[in-house]
């Protein structure tokens, strides 16, 4: 078999070597007369294949399978790879397929579909795809977000188990520098108005934060002694914040917040603030932090808070002004947009950024793809970084930022509070069910 096997014809070998090591038959599945490994793969992988179709969960798999279209990866790697029961033996069926069928590419291949995309992993990210196809906890999350259409479904697949999260952060990293045009990433938002969030699952939850000056090089750039606090919207300046934390010598922090909000089904939607402590002066300008979704989940990873210590954060709103100091009794945003897929979102020719009371005093920048400074001449996000800075912002309570697209209309806005010489950080995700119906 030639390395360059194409995604396509991965999922329906592994499908037909299901079916035909367990005596199944799938109506009007075409069998792709061209994959030569499917006559050994009988005779190689028969205990595998014996194991894994020996179990109920399998055979609810090769049910599965009976619904996909030939050709359909993302809906053979769904049913074949994510499991319950049986992961260990689909994981070695995996190992064995690859192994019979030849060459380094595996089902991770797969990720964000076929064609063109699969082609181009395939040539630009074989080592990525070979090391996360040959993990079968890889396997399991790039199978979950390779038929995940919205945000809420890609958060899911993220609470997977994260043993494997630097390989497949690796081979979406990869696919992002070398492979985005092809794969079409952060260009999808079918899903706008047309999802939401589940709700809490705990009544506290707990998330894991890393604060870092991003002017300067890591590992070294974590912000030791700061203040975390987890503020509810409710709350302007943060009176009576659900807990408080400090950042350690690496600027990791974890923070509890409230599961059920207000003894009700809806997950705490504050933010977190971070300020230095009033006996130490950190050079450190205070820092909310909002995500445009819930936090109804425990969460493991670590989330990077966009900052950097005065100077530097100073320099960028410079940058953004023109050369103009910012106004210290003014506040300040930067954020990032995401699409359906929870990647930046980088659809062409670009999303538009604006702060509903934004006046004649209030300047906005994109972030250039080649090193993360912002540029005032660019007049929407940039391919690949989906970034904005927003200076000189009016203050307010319940500021809304929103995110707009010349074809998609619409696509996300959050209210935020905007406070005199505060930096304010945010997510933009598409609206949800809920949020666009409220239009």
């Amino acid at each position: 078999m030639p390395s360059s096997l194409s995604t396509e014809r991965v999922g329906s070998a592994l499908a037909f070597s299901l079916v035909f090591a367990t005596q199944c038959t799938l109506p009007d599945r075409e069998v792709d007369p061209a994959l030569e490994c499917l006559g050994r793969l009988q005779e190689s992988c028969s205990s595998t294949v014996r194991e894994c179709g020996a179990s109920e969960d399998c055979t609810r798999a090769l049910r599965c399978l009976e619904q996909c279209a030939p050709g359909d990866t993302g809906c053979d790697l769904a049913c074949a790879s994510v499991s319950t029961e049986t992961r260990p033996a689909n994981a070695a069926l995996f190992a064995c397929f690859r192994a019979t069928c030849g060459g380094e590419i595996g089902p991770a291949q797969g990720v964000f579909g076929g064609g063109a995309c699969a082609e181009c992993l395939a040539d630009e990210c074989r080592e990525s795809v070979s090391d996360c196809s040959n993990d079968p906890a890889c396997i399991e999350r790039v199978a979950c977000l390779s038929v995940s259409d919205n945000p809420a479904d890609t958060d899911a697949c993220l609470a997977l188990p994260p043993s494997t999260a630097e390989l497949d952060d690796s081979l979406v990293d990869c696919a992002n520098d070398r492979c985005r045009a092809r794969c079409g990433l952060g260009e999808r938002f079918e899903c706008i108005g047309g999802y939401d969030w589940p709700p809490p699952e705990q009544e506290v939850v707990t998330e894991r934060f890393r604060v870092a000056d991003r002017l300067v090089a890591p590992p070294n750039n974590g912000i030791a002694d700061l203040v975390a606090q987890a503020c509810r919207r409710i709350d302007p300046g943060c009176q009576m914040p659900a807990d408080e934390q400090s950042t350690d010598a690496d600027g990791l922090v974890t923070v509890s917040l409230p599961g059920l909000f207000d003894f009700n089904d809806f997950a705490f939607d504050g933010y977190v603030f971070f300020r230095q402590p009033a006996t130490v002066d950190l050079d450190f300008m205070p820092t909310l932090l909002y995500r445009d979704r819930p936090s109804y989940r425990v969460r493991e990873e670590v989330q990077e808070v966009p900052t950097a210590k005065r100077p530097g954060l100073e320099l960028s709103l410079g940058i953004t002004l023109g050369g103009l100091a910012p106004d210290p009794t003014r506040g300040h945003v930067a954020g990032q947009v995401f699409d359906c897929r929870g990647l930046q979102a980088s659809p062409p020719p670009g999303l538009v950024i604006r702060a509903a009371n934004a006046d004649a005093s209030t300047a906005v920048a994109y972030l250039r793809p080649r090193d993360q400074v912002p540029e005032p001449s660019l007049e929407s996000t940039q391919a690949g970084v989906g970034r904005f800075v927003i200076a000189n912002v009016p203050p307010g309570d319940r500021v809304e930022i929103i995110a707009e697209h010349p074809v998609h209309g619409l696509v996300g806005s959050i209210e935020v509070e905007v406070r005199p010489d505060h930096f304010t950080v945010m997510g933009i995700f598409p609206d949800t069910t809920d949020e666009a119906g409220a239009r």
